[in-house]
């Protein structure tokens, strides 16, 4: 059957049934007349590229079964939804960023134990005379030592120059520091040799510059000592009637100052210790010197000099061998001094002939720089095991 080609009668033949009716999802497709569907419904393309002509049909070939159902979509059937590109999400990558950070973290790798050790003695310095960094520049094994030095690569933490820093001053820092660390110190015993070396053939002496080490002990003033020790023996000695008299004497020759020999304040130390041995005490004669001791040095009160024209506080170097000389200190750095009663040093310093007609060794030691050297210990690897 051939149909007429559709003209503008027909599109308003449409229009009007399509408008005499509400539409309705579940509508037939019966309710448009065929002659209408026919006039403007055309097999769409995609349905003659993808179903071939249909073959005759006979009797013996099954029908399509309803799922295998081809023709043109029924006007009932949903429609599937848009396919519109998804609008990109502004919280997104802030999630993601919650989701990592509730993410366990995970294990970090072990490191290898650390082979490193150091051993033996370090150098800290404590302090040096400034003015003195001429004369230790023109000893010879010093000079070459402080050329070598130059022509190493610059340290970044001793050359530093901040903006407050006067720049002679540090190079008198890093010198002093090479000659005090780098440098071939001598034995205490040697001081005495180099005294003598020191002598000219005219007779004349110039005190030589020596760089030497030991263990300093720096002594406790006498009197501050027993003053203390007087401190905690009174209140033992409220009901001993002898050791207040003791107590008394001692306040009297006290009064003396500056006057009383410090031979004197040692006879007078015993006597209270003896006195306070026959008493009934609570706590040890022993106990109680090691406290005042203790208080003392943390005053720093050590024993004192007037000598160079200026207050130096006296201590003693030994070496390992047991030999000693006395050196003087400048009063002023008595807070610099860790407190400790012994103390392992090296040090420069001018070496003098005995000073003090109490002191027993021939050699005196006026020091212009002074370092620690305390023993570090190797540093064993140490292994972590992850549990």
């Amino acid at each position: 059957m051939t149909h007429p080609p559709a003209n503008d009668d027909d599109d308003e033949t449409l229009s009007a049934i399509s408008m005499s009716r509400p539409r309705h999802p579940t509508e037939s497709v019966a309710a448009i007349p065929p002659s209408a569907l026919g006039q403007t419904l055309s097999e769409p393309a995609w349905l003659q590229r993808a179903v071939p002509p249909a073959a005759s049909s006979s009797p013996s070939e099954p029908g399509p079964r309803p799922s295998e159902r081809v023709g043109p979509p029924s006007l009932s059937d949903p429609l599937p939804p848009p396919q519109l590109p998804r609008p990109p999400d502004p919280l997104a990558e802030q999630r993601g960023h919650e989701r990592e950070a509730r993410r366990p973290p995970l294990p970090k790798p072990r490191p290898a134990p650390s082979a490193r050790s150091v051993r033996g003695h370090v150098t800290d310095l404590l302090w040096f005379d400034d003015d003195a960094l001429p004369a230790v520049r023109r000893v010879p094994a010093w000079r070459k030592l402080l050329r070598e030095a130059e022509r190493a690569a610059p340290d970044a933490e001793l050359d530093d120059v901040g903006p407050n820093d006067d720049p002679a001053a540090v190079d008198d820092r890093r010198d002093v520091f090479d000659v005090l660390a780098r440098g071939v110190p001598m034995d205490v015993a040697e001081t005495s040799e180099a005294l003598h070396g020191a002598i000219r053939s005219d007779g004349k002496f110039v005190p030589p510059l020596v760089l030497t080490e030991g263990r300093l002990t720096c002594p406790l003033d006498p009197r501050a000592r027993l003053e203390a020790e007087m401190a905690l023996v009174a209140p033992l000695a409220m009901n001993d009637e002898r050791l207040q008299e003791e107590l008394q004497l001692i306040r009297g020759f006290m009064t003396a100052g500056d006057l009383l020999a410090p031979n004197m304040v040692a006879m007078l130390s015993g006597r209270l210790w003896s006195s306070f041995a026959q008493t009934r005490r609570m706590v040890s004669s022993e106990m109680l010197q090691r406290q005042a001791d203790d208080v003392v040095r943390r005053k720093r009160r050590y024993q004192q000099r007037e000598l160079f024209g200026d207050d130096y506080l006296r201590g003693r170097l030994t070496d390992d061998r047991e030999d000693e000389t006395i050196i003087y200190l400048p009063k002023a750095i008595a807070k610099r001094l860790p407190l400790f009663a012994e103390l392992r040093v090296r040090l420069i310093g001018r070496l003098h002939m005995r000073l003090d007609p109490e002191e027993s060794v021939e050699t005196a030691l006026q020091v212009f720089a002074l370092a620690r050297r305390p023993i570090v210990p190797s540093r064993k690897p140490v292994s972590r095991e992850h549990h």
